[in-house]
């Protein structure tokens, strides 16, 4: 890391002195002995180089992690349109599986419907039948009450 520190010398007459001194340790490419070095022999030299050829490594390394992090995004859109696709094909097969329930059911429906209006039919038949029985016993009642109101001498022929 570069560190700055600044000297101020008074010298009699002359007015104040600022250096700046750029300690350089610890930055890599500085060169060995100065805690840069073991990086290669451009980075052992030093110098410009050495710190050129830091930044150019780093360079590479980030694109390398940035390349690498383009393709995870790109499998992990796979992987959610393949998850996407999954659970669509399973709405997909709910629906048709409920679409053949609806069919089941229509038909079942429809043979219930026949069942009806064919027992509707016999039923008409048979309120039909009750009402023309009805009316015989009527007929009859009325003769039973025309025969109790009518003179012992009559007989009247049953029919």
């Amino acid at each position: 890391m570069a560190m700055w520190i600044i000297f101020k010398s008074f010298s009699g007459l002359r007015s104040p002195l600022t250096l700046w001194v750029m300690k350089l340790g610890d930055v890599a490419g500085s060169g060995v002995g100065a805690g840069g070095g073991t990086g290669g022999a451009v980075r052992d030299a030093g110098g410009a180089m050495g710190k050129r050829g830091v930044v150019m490594e780093e360079q590479y390394f980030r694109k390398k992690e940035q390349e690498q992090l383009k393709q995870l995004r790109a499998k992990l859109r796979e992987s959610n349109h393949v998850v996407g696709e999954t659970a669509l094909n399973a709405y997909l097969d709910s629906i048709t599986s409920h679409e053949e329930h609806i069919r089941e059911h229509q038909q079942e429906a429809a043979f219930h419907r026949d069942i009806i209006l064919t027992h509707q039919d016999k039923v008409q038949y048979h309120e039909q039948q009750i009402v023309k029985h009805q009316d015989a016993i009527s007929t009859l009642h009325a003769k039973i009450h025309s025969l109790a109101a009518s003179p012992p001498s009559v007989h009247h022929q049953v029919e």
